[in-house]
């Protein structure tokens, strides 16, 4: 934040260690995939911060507004999470 104000939050959920897979495909999903385009949260990459103040509130509020409503069932079902990964594949 010292250097670039005003960052915004990155979230990929996925299954296994790397960001891509070897074939060079994501292993994971950005997470504006699984939230739902009639939310307002959606836009959660442009809820920035620019001191740790601000930091610790975007994380409260992504935690509590997005991880455990839409991340959790993921989490919970990793037959779902998979399968939303593939959907991702394809569409991008």
């Amino acid at each position: 934040p010292e250097t670039s104000p005003n960052c915004s939050p990155t979230i990929v959920l996925g299954i296994g260690p790397g960001k891509y897979d070897e074939g060079g495909r994501p292993s994971g999903i950005p997470f504006w995939y699984v939230v739902p385009n009639n939310l307002p949260e959606r836009s959660y990459t442009f809820w920035t911060f620019k001191t740790e103040g601000d930091l610790e509130s975007v994380l409260v509020r992504i935690k509590n507004a997005l991880l455990e409503p839409h991340a959790r069932p993921l989490w919970l079902n990793l037959d779902r999470l998979e399968q939303n990964i593939t959907n991702f594949r394809a569409e991008y």
